[in-house]
């Protein structure tokens, strides 16, 4: 055999066994992101879409491609079949299939009956010293576009710290008020370029160490049409917020199921805060793990105080939807407990009084000891009774 027959078959062997070791080890290899993701518009431009009879859809500032899919407020699914510039040509595929959440719902009104009691407050509390900060009860926010804001309320549409990042705040002090504890990231990552979603994966993967059980990266939309963000929910005017899913990477399913049990669970529970999901192309980081979401609360031309109208139902139903129990987390990054000595006063406490109850003696005992220091404070210390 020459030389070159055998470099070749070589060569061919190398070539064949890199290719079975790589489909072998396939899934072993993480997903890599793209460099340059924009994600959303920064041009003040947004997309209309529309079905080929001129049926006006929504619209968005998210980036859209053919193949992209939009569930809309009465789960239509439509897909993305041609974009014409602003334009974008859509096809509606049926119903969506929403997940079955009775559980969630029964769930979450048990609780709210529950939390009114004194006793449940007493147990959340109990349940935060003995170690709410838990990793597996904890939740994620941070924002990748820093600069959105209202221009209702700040009269600009963006700002080095935009109003984005007082919707993040009240989303983490919301949850915390459940009980739950929160790692809120209001790290820059600007400018709002096609690397913003690189610089911000650093702060994502910084919250996905904590192994949280949902990471969240709050937004605002850019659409001019103000009312079409607005819903009376509850009897209140707040701003709709709507879900985007990353089809990029290898959690999409996961995600987007997710996000319809967000939905399913805010349709029932407040009808009209879940504007819709967006199935679209992009990673948003989310292959970083399950559970995490891009959420616009709002749009440029709605408020920040109807913005914020919104964030306590959706954190309510946020936490359903992720299976967290009310109450069963310990609050802010960092809260400590009672300690050692903590503890001891607490049982030596709760133990006397135990006893004074399950004792009749004792709890007389402790009355008519009560008494007489009583007659004795009130005749001047003497009664004629040294005994206390």
């Amino acid at each position: 055999m020459s030389k070159a027959r055998t470099f070749r078959l070589s060569l061919f062997l190398i070539v064949l066994a890199a290719a079975r070791w790589s489909i072998a080890h396939a899934a072993d290899v993480p997903f890599q992101p793209p460099q340059w993701e924009l994600g959303e518009r920064n041009d003040g431009g947004y997309y209309t879409l529309v079905t080929p009879a001129g049926e006006r859809v929504t619209e968005t500032a998210v980036i859209i491609d053919v193949g992209d899919q939009y569930i809309d407020e009465e789960n239509r699914i439509f897909e993305v079949v041609e974009v014409r510039g602003d334009e974008v040509v859509v096809e509606e595929k049926g119903t969506a299939e929403m997940p079955d959440v009775r559980d969630a719902l029964d769930a979450l009104e048990d609780s709210q009956r529950a939390s009114g009691s004194a006793l449940s407050g007493f147990a959340r509390w109990l349940r935060a010293q003995a170690g709410g900060g838990a990793t597996n009860r904890t939740i994620g926010i941070y924002h990748t576009h820093n600069a959105e804001s209202y221009v209702p309320t700040s009269g600009t549409d963006s700002k080095e710290y935009g109003d984005i990042h007082r919707v993040g705040q009240a989303l983490k002090d919301a949850f915390e008020n459940m009980g739950y504890r929160v790692i809120w990231k209001d790290d820059s990552h600007l400018p709002h370029d096609g690397e913003a979603y690189l610089r911000s994966r650093r702060t994502a993967a910084e919250i996905s160490r904590e192994r949280p059980v949902t990471i969240l990266d709050v937004h605002r939309d850019a659409i001019p049409r103000r009312d079409d963000y607005l819903a009376t929910v509850d009897g209140e005017k707040m701003s709709q917020v709507r879900l985007v899913v990353g089809r990029q990477n290898q959690n999409r399913a996961a995600n987007l199921e997710y996000a319809k049990r967000i939905k399913a669970i805010a349709d029932q529970r407040y009808p009209g805060l879940v504007k819709g999901i967006f199935n679209a192309r992009g990673n948003y980081n989310q292959d970083l793990g399950p559970r995490m979401l891009l959420l616009e609360f709002g749009t440029h031309v709605t408020s920040l105080e109807e913005a914020l109208r919104s964030v306590e139902p959706m954190a309510e139903v946020i936490a359903a939807a992720a299976g967290l129990p009310r109450g069963a987390g310990g609050g802010q990054v960092g809260q400590r407990g009672l300690g050692t000595a903590g503890w001891i006063v607490l049982l030596v406490v709760l133990g006397g009084a135990g006893w004074l109850v399950l004792n009749k003696e004792g709890w007389t005992g402790l009355k008519e000891g009560l008494s007489r220091w009583r007659k004795r404070l009130g005749s001047g210390g003497d009664d004629g009774d040294a005994s206390p």
